[in-house]
């Protein structure tokens, strides 16, 4: 098992190869992750196709302790109304009703250990109109994906966390990997479709 200087949640790790299919294509990605730039920092690019009305996106590794905390300030800086998207990690995405944003963050703090280390579990928010696109979302590997307006206010944020503009980034969905049930390694969770069918009832 490698280490990655990115702390994971204890539901994520690089396969042994005795777990993998034993082809060379396999086990090459497995050793390159051992040297892969997998740390605390974000990548971003600026948006040249007008199809959606963002400015830029930005991917984000964050320490897995933080990656609530982080989660919840960018949400802040989304407009009022926002909508929860959520869904299993092998299913297409739910959206919730428009709500205050700070309501969505007061339920969804009830589930903090999933959200951060359900790693079948994906979950965001989104504001968006014809001319208005912002976006947080949180990947099954547990970094952050953002689609954002305001660049400056963006990077306010991230010199908050301390984390880092990183060119030549890696994420752990690049690599092979092994996801495990959280009631693993948590007691007193909620199972994955037990999560999703209460905030179904909660947000749609």
């Amino acid at each position: 098992m490698t280490t990655i200087k990115l702390e994971i949640p204890p539901t994520l790790r690089t396969p042994n190869l005795d777990e993998v299919p034993n082809t060379r294509d396999v086990v090459v990605a497995i050793e390159k992750s051992r040297n892969a730039n997998i740390v605390q920092g974000f990548i971003i690019k600026h948006n040249d196709n007008k199809e959606l009305p963002f400015k830029f996106y930005a991917e984000i590794n964050v320490n897995n302790s933080e990656l609530w905390n982080l989660f919840k300030a960018l949400t802040l800086h989304l407009p009022d109304e926002i909508s929860l998207i959520f869904n299993h990690a092998d299913n297409e995405a739910i959206f919730g009703n428009y709500q205050d944003k700070y309501a969505v963050i007061n339920k969804l703090s009830n589930f903090t250990t999933e959200l951060s280390q359900d790693c079948f579990l994906e979950f965001g928010v989104i504001h968006q109109t014809d001319d208005f696109l912002e976006e947080v979302f949180v990947d099954c590997t547990k970094y952050i994906k953002y689609w954002g307006m305001d660049e400056l206010e963006f990077r306010k944020v991230m010199n908050e966390f301390q984390i880092l503009e990183i060119p030549d980034l890696n994420f752990i969905d690049e690599f092979p990997k092994v996801r495990e049930a959280l009631r693993l390694h948590a007691d007193n969770i909620i199972e994955t479709d037990e999560l999703i069918e209460t905030l179904k009832k909660e947000f749609t």
